[in-house]
């Protein structure tokens, strides 16, 4: 269960800094867990710690849901609680509740530990963005690889392990 939970919380990082980072002018620096609980026994809540650099106007996100897909399989979901991010580089909190997918047994999840690739996985999310005029919108992107957002550091320490 232990290597589950590591690969929730892998797969949830990239899909956390997925919603963060798709929109425009906010850059995500780097972020670390400061709790992780188990969700029953397909997943895991938990707070991310992050700094985010954010050099468009304050926004406020909420709504946020993320798919992470396997070759094309929904693997994982994950939602979070809104944020508002004021301009400039900041250190944020945000809450959030990932778990496996319906389709997805427990012996699937261990077997993708086995040899776990984060270019194996795309991402699919969508949010509802506040701009700072008050201008309201629906953010939604779909497939794009979850590598394209993990912080440089993670996506290298992934390659160097092949």
């Amino acid at each position: 269960m232990k290597r589950i939970l590591i690969l929730l919380i892998v797969l949830a990082a990239g899909a956390l800094s997925a919603a963060a980072q798709e929109f425009e002018g906010l850059k995500m620096e780097s972020y670390e867990f400061s709790r992780i609980h188990p969700y029953g026994l397909r997943g895991v809540t938990g707070t991310i710690r992050f700094v985010m650099n954010n050099t468009g106007d304050r926004r406020e996100i909420s709504q946020v849901k993320v798919t992470i897909f396997k070759a094309g399989k929904a693997f994982l979901q994950a939602t979070s609680k809104g944020l508002v991010f004021e301009r400039g580089r900041a250190e944020y909190e945000v809450s959030g509740k990932v778990k496996l997918a319906r389709t997805v047994n427990v012996f699937e999840a261990v077997a993708a530990l086995t040899n776990f690739d984060p270019a194996l996985y795309t991402a699919n999310l969508s949010a509802r963005m506040v701009r700072e005029d008050g201008t309201e919108e629906m953010i939604s992107r779909e497939n794009v690889p979850v590598t394209h957002f993990m912080p440089a550091k993670a996506a290298a320490s992934e390659t160097d392990g092949k």
